[in-house]
């Protein structure tokens, strides 16, 4: 009987690595699950929205694909190489809407979905470690205001305040 001689280090390794297995699993279900939604919300949303975004600000030729569907709380980026923005069906000003294009864009551009997906991954392996969830849950915080910092970086006191007010309306 061989097998009942584990040791405690052993025994540790056999449950972190099968918590981290089901963690994994969980994980990836869970984006194979906002996939599949996301590819049936595709067949009803029209393909004119994203071309009208398109046309009317050409810096977002980009864009992939724009959403609007009142599941969404609020809008969001979501892809790891073609950007795909979420909106709730709201009724946007001109101003308020490019503003929430640049601010979702520039998650975007600075792969803040890669940052998220990597943080996942951390937290999958490392579950039993306290500040994993520190972490995790500043690390969105800390995103948010590194990208309203970059959008605003170039911007007159006046488009500050009309982004921030774009921000509070959404």
């Amino acid at each position: 009987l061989n097998f009942l001689a584990i040791t405690p280090c052993e025994i540790l390794i056999i449950i972190w690595g099968t918590v981290s297995f089901f963690m994994f699993l969980h994980l990836f279900y869970g984006y194979y699950r906002i996939h599949k939604e996301i590819q049936t919300l595709y067949h009803y949303e029209s393909a004119d929205t994203t071309q009208n975004i398109r046309t009317q600000f050409p810096e977002f030729a980009s864009l992939e694909y724009v959403i609007v569907n009142p599941a969404f709380p609020s809008p969001m980026q979501i892809g790891f190489i073609h950007p795909i923005i979420l909106l709730p069906t709201i009724q946007y000003e001109s101003k308020d809407f490019y503003y929430i294009l640049k601010h979702e864009m520039t998650h975007y551009h600075n792969h803040d979905t890669w940052i998220k997906f990597g943080i996942n991954i951390w937290r999958c392996i490392f579950w039993w470690f306290p500040f994993t969830y520190l972490l995790y849950y500043e690390l969105d915080e800390s995103l948010e205001l590194k990208c309203d910092y970059i959008v605003t970086q170039n911007m007159t006191a006046s488009q500050k305040a009309d982004y921030l007010s774009a921000l509070l309306h959404v």
